[in-house]
C-alpha cells in the first residue's frame, strides 16, 4: 500500500495527498524558511520517493523525483 508522508524539518505528518499539501502549507506559513516535502512510499521500503514541494514560494509537483531515505522522516 502506498503512503504520503510530508516532512518539514524535525516534524513530519501521514495522510491523504490533499491532507498532506495542506500540512505543507501551514508549516510554510508558520516557518516561512522551510522547505517541506511529500514522500510517497510503501510500507516496509527504506526509500521513498519526493513527489512534492512547498516552500515560501509556492508549492510544486515533481514528476520523477529524487529517492530518498524514508530515515528522513522525522519520529514522534
Amino acid at each position: 500500500m502506498l503512503s504520503f508522508v510530508a516532512v518539514a524539518g524535525s516534524r513530519s505528518y501521514c495522510g491523504a495527498w490533499p491532507a498532506c499539501i495542506e500540512w505543507c502549507r501551514r508549516q510554510v506559513a508558520d516557518h516561512p524558511k522551510t522547505t517541506a516535502l511529500v514522500l510517497l512510499a510503501r510500507g516496509g521500503e527504506k526509500h521513498g520517493r519526493i513527489v512534492a514541494e512547498v516552500t515560501a514560494g509556492g508549492g510544486r509537483r515533481i514528476t520523477g523525483g529524487r529517492v530518498a531515505p524514508v530515515r528522513m522522516v522525522p519520529h514522534e
